[in-house]
């Protein structure tokens, strides 16, 4: 445990301003939100969608939200419906969707997932 951080993930998360992960600068606090299991995705989700008095605190001074593996459409559902919030937004590993939400599936059966964005 480092003091000032937060381990999620293994990744350390700034607790105060003006501290950085290891890799990381000063200017720019960063919360892996990543989804593992169906009910982190739900957590993800109301984090993007329902975020708490604290997390939206924590975004004005700076806090950096990363969504890892959410729905195409959940995102831009985000993008739309959540625009004052977006700089405080990033999502990696975007699962691929039809129109409703439904994951697309590669040959293999596996799901495409857009890993280029932010």
């Amino acid at each position: 445990m480092v003091a000032g951080f937060t381990w999620f993930h293994g990744v350390a998360l700034a607790d105060e301003p003006g501290t950085h992960g290891p890799g990381g600068t000063p200017e720019s606090r960063v919360e892996l939100v990543e989804s593992v299991r169906p009910d982190d995705e739900a957590w993800q989700r109301k984090m993007l969608f329902e975020p708490s008095e604290e997390v939206r605190r924590m975004e004005e001074r700076g806090r950096v939200m990363i969504y890892s593996g959410l729905r195409e459409t959940d995102v831009d559902a985000a993008m739309e419906g959540q625009f004052d919030r977006i700089e405080r937004m990033m999502f990696i590993r975007t699962i691929k969707t039809d129109k409703l939400g439904t994951p697309l599936m590669d040959e293999l059966g596996n799901q495409v997932v857009n890993d280029e964005d932010c």
